[in-house]
């Protein structure tokens, strides 16, 4: 009775190590199976967290995660280093694939205005005519002067109280020495001559801002115009200024 009890212990030991010798081969196969059929995976940099535009990208905002490679754009950044320092263009969802084009350095073309206005100035805009904005040759990084000419408000004022009088002269000065150009808007007509625009966008001071804004308003109230006049790039912007008379600058 013993012996047929140890057979049958036998018997199972046997059956029960095939058992596990078939499932752990069954268990191999179905690894190489998926091994063999499994994606090509890739490292790409996402964002961490939201980034709101015009951020200026920081190590903590991004991470590293892989990625199928069948599902990774070719232009897909894989490098924090490579982001860290620029700026976003729009805003970046949470683990959103990076790309070059969300971002800039802060001062290229595809820039906010606002990271190109330097320190201190502001930006305002000019409207100009195809004589009064050089023609169209005038592009963003130039420096240039505005020039104003209106009613001689000195010699108007002067002589206000005598109705006979006839009109006074106009008047011609250097309103800005050395603004930058910024950006020229409004582009209406492409041609081989150069760019016409309806406007220009300075960098100025403050102060520079009103003196700008008041000959803007004088010009639509009592007439007049301003009008650019381009630089060399390698001259500074300083300028001899002074109000003239028509007939002073006629006559000299």
């Amino acid at each position: 009775m013993k012996k047929v009890s140890l057979i049958a212990a036998l018997a199972a030991l046997i059956c029960g190590f095939s058992v596990y010798l078939y499932l752990n081969s069954v268990e191999e196969r179905i690894a190489r199976a998926e091994q063999e059929h499994a994606p090509e995976m890739t490292e790409i940099v996402v964002a961490a967290r939201l980034i709101p535009p015009y951020t200026e990208i920081t190590a903590d905002m991004l991470r590293l995660e892989q990625y199928p490679a069948d599902y990774v754009s070719a232009q897909a950044i894989r490098s924090v280093e490579e982001v860290v320092g620029l700026r976003s263009e729009g805003a970046i969802s949470e683990g959103q694939q990076l790309f070059p084009a969300m971002f800039s350095s802060g001062d290229g073309a595809g820039a906010a205005l606002s990271f190109r206005v330097p320190e201190g100035m502001r930006a305002m805009t000019v409207p100009v005519t195809v004589s009064s904005g050089v023609g169209g040759y005038v592009v963003r990084g130039d420096l240039v002067d505005l020039l104003v000419w209106m009613q001689d408000i000195r010699s108007d004022s002067q002589n206000h109280h005598r109705e006979t009088e006839p009109k006074s002269d106009t008047a011609s000065t250097v309103l800005v020495s050395g603004a930058m150009v910024l950006a020229c808007g409004d582009v209406t007509v492409r041609e081989n001559s150069g760019v016409l625009y309806a406007n220009v966008t300075l960098a100025l001071t403050p102060e520079e801002c009103l003196k700008v804004f008041a000959a803007l308003e004088e010009q639509e109230k009592n007439g007049g115009a301003i009008y650019l006049t381009l630089r060399h790039r390698g001259e500074g912007s300083e300028t001899d200024g002074g109000i003239h008379t028509s007939a002073e600058l006629l006559l000299n």
